[in-house]
Protein backbone atom coordinates (compact mmCIF):
# COMPACT_ATOMS: atom_id res chain seq x y z
CA UNK A 1 0.00 0.00 0.00
CA UNK A 2 1.17 3.47 -1.18
CA UNK A 3 0.53 7.13 0.46
CA UNK A 4 -1.15 9.01 -2.75
CA UNK A 5 0.33 12.33 -1.60
CA UNK A 6 3.79 11.11 -1.66
CA UNK A 7 4.89 7.99 -3.00
CA UNK A 8 5.98 6.70 0.43
CA UNK A 9 4.81 3.51 2.09
CA UNK A 10 2.03 3.35 4.72
CA UNK A 11 2.67 2.36 7.76
CA UNK A 12 1.84 -1.29 7.96
CA UNK A 13 3.49 -1.55 5.27
CA UNK A 14 6.33 -0.08 7.29
CA UNK A 15 5.88 -2.50 9.93
CA UNK A 16 6.39 -5.36 7.80
CA UNK A 17 9.70 -4.30 6.34
CA UNK A 18 10.80 -3.93 10.01
CA UNK A 19 9.64 -7.32 10.74
CA UNK A 20 11.49 -8.98 7.94
CA UNK A 21 14.84 -6.82 9.25
CA UNK A 22 14.34 -7.82 12.67
CA UNK A 23 13.22 -11.57 12.34
CA UNK A 24 13.75 -12.63 9.13
CA UNK A 25 17.66 -11.62 8.75
CA UNK A 26 17.93 -13.91 11.99
CA UNK A 27 17.97 -17.41 9.83
CA UNK A 28 21.56 -16.30 8.63
CA UNK A 29 24.69 -17.13 10.19
CA UNK A 30 25.81 -13.47 9.95
CA UNK A 31 22.97 -11.56 11.97
CA UNK A 32 22.81 -14.71 14.67
CA UNK A 33 26.50 -13.75 15.11
CA UNK A 34 26.04 -9.70 14.98
CA UNK A 35 23.10 -7.32 15.24
CA UNK A 36 22.09 -5.87 11.70
CA UNK A 37 22.20 -1.84 12.68
CA UNK A 38 18.59 -0.63 11.73
CA UNK A 39 17.83 2.63 12.57
CA UNK A 40 13.93 4.33 12.43
CA UNK A 41 14.13 8.17 11.93
CA UNK A 42 10.82 9.78 12.68
CA UNK A 43 10.69 13.19 10.32
CA UNK A 44 8.38 15.99 11.36
CA UNK A 45 7.82 19.39 9.21
CA UNK A 46 8.03 21.65 12.16
CA UNK A 47 6.39 24.64 9.94
CA UNK A 48 3.45 22.16 9.24
CA UNK A 49 1.09 23.09 11.90
CA UNK A 50 0.95 27.04 11.01
CA UNK A 51 -0.26 26.17 7.81
CA UNK A 52 -4.12 26.22 7.28
CA UNK A 53 -4.45 25.71 3.81
CA UNK A 54 -4.66 21.97 3.17
CA UNK A 55 -3.13 22.57 -0.58
CA UNK A 56 -0.75 24.41 0.86
CA UNK A 57 -0.17 21.49 3.62
CA UNK A 58 -0.07 19.39 0.98
CA UNK A 59 2.25 21.09 -1.26
CA UNK A 60 4.70 21.62 1.77
CA UNK A 61 4.44 17.73 2.54
CA UNK A 62 5.00 16.54 -0.77
CA UNK A 63 8.14 18.74 -1.50
CA UNK A 64 9.36 18.01 1.88
CA UNK A 65 9.14 14.00 0.82
CA UNK A 66 10.18 14.81 -2.32
CA UNK A 67 13.74 16.10 -0.58
CA UNK A 68 13.62 13.10 2.18
CA UNK A 69 13.08 10.45 -1.16
CA UNK A 70 16.30 12.33 -2.35
CA UNK A 71 18.36 12.47 0.67
CA UNK A 72 17.58 8.85 1.20
CA UNK A 73 19.30 5.70 -0.28
CA UNK A 74 17.12 3.32 -2.36
CA UNK A 75 18.06 0.50 -0.29
CA UNK A 76 16.22 2.31 2.68
CA UNK A 77 12.56 2.61 3.01
CA UNK A 78 10.24 5.51 3.53
CA UNK A 79 6.92 5.63 4.73
CA UNK A 80 4.06 8.17 5.83
CA UNK A 81 2.06 8.58 8.79
CA UNK A 82 0.06 11.29 8.90
CA UNK A 83 1.85 14.54 8.56
CA UNK A 84 4.85 12.62 9.90
CA UNK A 85 7.58 10.77 7.77
CA UNK A 86 9.24 7.62 8.48
CA UNK A 87 12.40 6.77 7.20
CA UNK A 88 13.81 3.03 8.22
CA UNK A 89 17.42 3.05 7.52
CA UNK A 90 19.23 -0.17 6.92
CA UNK A 91 22.82 -1.24 8.06
CA UNK A 92 23.49 2.36 10.08
CA UNK A 93 23.91 3.64 13.50
CA UNK A 94 22.17 6.67 14.95
CA UNK A 95 25.43 8.46 14.97
CA UNK A 96 25.44 8.18 11.16
CA UNK A 97 21.92 9.74 11.16
CA UNK A 98 23.39 12.75 13.64
CA UNK A 99 26.16 13.07 11.56
CA UNK A 100 25.16 12.82 7.96
CA UNK A 101 21.96 11.80 7.26
CA UNK A 102 20.40 15.26 9.26
CA UNK A 103 22.58 17.17 8.22
CA UNK A 104 22.31 16.22 4.22
CA UNK A 105 18.80 16.42 4.89
CA UNK A 106 18.76 19.96 6.37
CA UNK A 107 20.96 20.65 3.44
CA UNK A 108 18.85 20.11 0.62
CA UNK A 109 15.66 21.20 2.09
CA UNK A 110 17.52 24.73 2.47
CA UNK A 111 18.08 24.08 -1.38
CA UNK A 112 14.93 23.60 -2.32
CA UNK A 113 13.01 25.95 -0.06
CA UNK A 114 14.10 29.24 -0.98
CA UNK A 115 11.14 31.26 -2.50
CA UNK A 116 8.92 29.73 0.55
CA UNK A 117 8.22 32.66 2.88
CA UNK A 118 8.74 30.23 5.65
CA UNK A 119 11.31 27.75 4.89
CA UNK A 120 10.16 24.26 6.16
CA UNK A 121 12.58 22.85 8.43
CA UNK A 122 12.70 19.18 9.89
CA UNK A 123 12.32 17.73 13.48
CA UNK A 124 14.10 14.36 13.72
CA UNK A 125 13.68 11.42 16.17
CA UNK A 126 15.91 8.29 15.99
CA UNK A 127 15.56 4.97 17.34
CA UNK A 128 18.03 2.12 16.51
CA UNK A 129 17.33 -1.65 16.42
CA UNK A 130 21.46 -2.37 18.11
CA UNK A 131 21.87 1.16 20.73
CA UNK A 132 18.06 0.39 22.12
CA UNK A 133 16.00 -2.46 23.70
CA UNK A 134 13.60 -2.79 20.70
CA UNK A 135 10.85 -5.89 21.15
CA UNK A 136 9.06 -5.63 17.88
CA UNK A 137 8.62 -3.30 15.18
CA UNK A 138 6.02 -1.50 16.60
CA UNK A 139 8.06 -0.69 19.49
CA UNK A 140 10.90 0.64 17.42
CA UNK A 141 8.62 2.95 15.68
CA UNK A 142 6.95 4.13 19.23
CA UNK A 143 10.65 5.05 20.04
CA UNK A 144 11.38 6.83 17.24
CA UNK A 145 7.93 8.97 17.50
CA UNK A 146 8.81 9.78 21.23
CA UNK A 147 12.35 10.85 20.08
CA UNK A 148 10.67 13.16 17.78
CA UNK A 149 8.40 14.64 20.68
CA UNK A 150 11.60 15.40 22.25
CA UNK A 151 13.19 17.33 19.90
CA UNK A 152 10.20 19.14 18.69
CA UNK A 153 10.45 20.05 22.44
CA UNK A 154 13.39 21.48 22.16
CA UNK A 155 12.62 23.84 18.86
CA UNK A 156 12.31 23.76 14.88
CA UNK A 157 15.53 21.60 13.15
CA UNK A 158 16.34 19.52 16.59
CA UNK A 159 17.08 16.02 16.61
CA UNK A 160 16.44 13.47 19.59
CA UNK A 161 17.93 9.91 19.66
CA UNK A 162 15.50 7.60 21.92
CA UNK A 163 16.69 7.70 26.01
CA UNK A 164 14.48 5.44 27.75
CA UNK A 165 16.22 7.64 30.93
CA UNK A 166 14.47 10.92 29.65
CA UNK A 167 11.57 9.52 26.84
CA UNK A 168 9.84 5.87 28.34
CA UNK A 169 7.18 5.25 26.50
CA UNK A 170 3.49 3.41 27.96
CA UNK A 171 4.97 -0.18 27.86
CA UNK A 172 1.52 -1.61 27.28
CA UNK A 173 1.43 0.19 23.37
CA UNK A 174 4.65 -1.73 22.57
Amino acid sequence: MVDQATGFFTLPVLVEFLRYEIDGYAQTLANERFITPLCVVAIGVDTLPAVQDQDERDRLLRMVAGTVQRATRAADRLARHGDELLALLRRTLSANVRDFYAPRLRAMLAEVSPDIPSAPTVSLGVASLSEHVVRSPHDMIAKAMRALEAARQNGPGSLAVYDLREMPIDTAQA
